[in-house]
C-alpha cells in the first residue's frame, strides 16, 4: 500500500453515447461501457467494447475460449488482444492455484483494460501535439487544451510539462503492480472494491478501510465502479500526482532516446519507491513479477481492431 502518493481522483473521461451490446453467452454478463468510459465511435470494422461480468473463474475461461483470446498465441503476435473490459473479477479467483491458472486468467483479465485505457491517453497526447504543431488554434480547440492541462493538474498550459504528463504507463509494469497490490485479483479490495492499485481516499465513504488499520484513520482504499476505472484511475495517478514526477521525466527521457518499450517497466520502476512504504524493496519486487512472468512481452501487444476507433471520442 503506498504513502501519500495516492490521491482522489474526479471523473476521467467525459460520458458519451453509448452502444447497445448483446449477450454473448448464457451465463455471461455482456455490457456497454459504465459512466466515464467511452464506447468507440462506429468504424468499418464495427468494433464492440465488451464489458464483463462473471460468476466464476470457469465462465471467465469459458469466454476467453469463445474469443479465441489466449496468452501465449497473444505473446507471440499471433493474435490482437480482443476488447472485453472487466466490470469486476471472479470473487473465487482466490480458489483457482497461483501456478495452476490464476495468474494467467488474471493477466488475461486485466491487459485489455490496461490497453484501452493507455488507448485513451495516447489519443489524447496524438492530438495535442498536432494542435501544437500547428501553432494556430480555433477557439474551440483552445478550451479543449485549456481542459486538458486542468484534467492533468496544470494551472495554465505548459506544453513541454503537459507533454511529460499525458503519456502511457508500461503495460508490463501496470500488470506487475496490480498482481501485487492485489494479492493476484484476491484482495479483500479487489473482490470488495474492484480497487487493483490500492489507490488512496481521504474520502471515507469512497473508500475501503484496511484491516489492519487503528483508531482515528482518515483514509481508505477508494472502491470503482469497474476494475477498467482502477486502471484508468491508476494511469491517472502516475500522470498528476506530485510524488511521480521523476518517474514522468524518465519515462520522457526512455521516448526521446527511443529505448525499446520492453525495457521501459524495468526502468520506471525505480522511480515508483514512493508508491509504497516498502520503498526500494517494493521496485525489486515489482521487478520481479515483471522478469518471473515475462511480462515485457506484452508491451508491443495490440488491442483488436483499430486502436483510434477503439479510442474514439476522447
Amino acid at each position: 500500500m503506498d504513502t501519500a502518493g495516492r490521491v482522489v481522483l474526479p471523473a476521467l473521461l467525459c460520458a458519451t453515447a453509448l452502444a447497445t451490446f448483446l449477450v454473448l453467452a448464457a451465463g455471461v454478463r455482456i455490457m456497454a461501457p459504465p459512466r466515464g468510459l467511452q464506447a468507440p465511435a462506429a468504424g468499418p470494422e464495427e468494433i464492440r467494447i465488451r464489458l464483463f461480468r462473471v460468476a466464476g473463474s470457469a465462465e471467465l475461461e469459458q469466454l476467453f475460449e469463445r474469443h479465441d483470446y489466449e496468452l501465449d498465441a497473444v505473446r507471440s503476435g499471433e493474435t490482437p488482444v480482443p476488447v472485453l473490459l472487466a466490470e469486476t473479477l471472479p470473487r473465487d479467483l482466490g480458489t483457482v492455484p497461483l501456478r495452476g491458472g490464476r495468474k494467467s486468467l488474471f493477466l488475461a483479465a486485466v491487459l485489455p483494460s490496461v490497453l484501452y485505457c493507455n488507448e485513451l491517453v495516447l489519443v489524447r497526447r496524438r492530438r495535442f501535439e498536432q494542435l501544437w504543431n500547428e501553432e494556430a488554434t480555433p477557439a474551440a480547440t483552445g478550451a479543449w487544451v485549456e481542459v486538458l492541462a486542468h484534467r492533468y493538474g496544470l494551472e495554465e498550459l505548459a506544453p513541454e510539462e503537459l507533454l511529460r504528463r499525458v503519456d502511457t504507463v508500461p503495460v508490463s509494469l501496470a500488470l506487475a503492480q496490480a498482481a501485487v497490490e492485489s494479492g493476484w485479483g484476491t484482495s479483500r479490495f479487489a473482490r470488495q472494491g474492484n480497487a487493483l492499485f490500492g489507490v488512496r481516499t481521504w474520502v471515507m465513504d469512497e473508500g475501503l478501510v484496511p484491516d489492519d488499520s487503528g483508531p482515528g484513520t482518515t483514509f481508505g482504499v477508494r472502491r470503482y465502479r469497474t476494475v477498467t476505472h482502477s486502471v484508468c484511475s491508476y494511469i491517472h495517478n502516475l500522470n498528476v500526482s506530485d510524488h511521480y514526477a521523476s518517474f514522468r521525466e524518465a519515462r520522457q527521457r526512455l521516448r526521446r532516446d527511443g529505448v525499446a518499450r520492453q525495457r521501459w517497466g524495468h526502468e520506471l520502476a525505480d522511480h515508483l519507491q514512493r508508491y509504497s512504504e516498502q520503498g526500494a524493496r517494493y521496485t525489486e519486487v515489482v521487478r520481479s513479477v515483471i522478469s518471473g512472468n515475462a511480462l515485457d512481452d506484452f508491451e508491443t501487444v495490440n488491442l483488436s481492431g483499430d486502436p483510434e476507433q477503439v479510442a474514439a471520442g476522447s
